[in-house]
């Protein structure tokens, strides 16, 4: 007798139990679901206040979560995507991730900002010149490049060369105008 008075105790344990869950577990499931959210939305607050640059990406970093839902379990899942969705917007110039940097006014602008680059290109430019290359653009309408139209082409040697080349320029100056 002992054991029946027990086993309907647990019988009707069990009952009482998988009614309690069959009433509240869509309750607590639709808790839990809320909670998700609204920690999922300050998430994203907080990720767009310390990127706010990332706002230009987000459907692209929707677009990442969704073709990679496994993302969402890990730490920081939209700092991924957004540097997926930003690799992406790089390498969309062909895979080539130069020219998707220079097609992007915004990158063109602070790598310009950049003293030791700018001074790299200076120095490059330079050097062609002093090599020789060409690099000079055209001026006044010289398709060549590398000469100014007026100067003749040649420097004088001495001081007699030069003063018959400023009489030159004097000369075709006034009958120009």
């Amino acid at each position: 007798p002992m054991e029946f008075v027990k086993s309907i105790r647990e019988q009707a344990k069990q009952e009482a139990l998988n009614e309690f869950q069959s009433k509240y577990d869509p309750m607590i499931q639709q808790t839990e679901e809320l909670n998700n959210r609204l920690t999922w939305q300050d998430t994203v607050r907080q990720f767009m206040s310390s990127n706010p640059e990332a706002q230009n990406y987000m459907p692209q970093i929707t677009q990442v979560l969704q073709e990679n839902p496994g993302l969402l379990s890990t730490q920081n899942p939209l700092d991924i995507a957004y540097s997926i969705a930003v690799s992406k917007n790089l390498m969309g110039n062909g895979g080539n991730v130069i020219q998707g940097i220079l097609g992007n006014e915004e990158y063109k602008k602070q790598i310009m900002q950049d003293p030791a680059l700018k001074q790299a290109i200076i120095q490059e430019y330079q050097q062609g010149l002093n090599n020789g290359q060409p690099g000079l653009p055209p001026i006044m309408g010289n398709n060549q490049g590398g000469s100014i139209p007026a100067s003749g082409g040649e420097l004088p040697k001495n001081l007699k060369e030069a003063k018959q080349a400023a009489l030159r320029r004097f000369q075709n100056f006034g009958q120009q105008q």
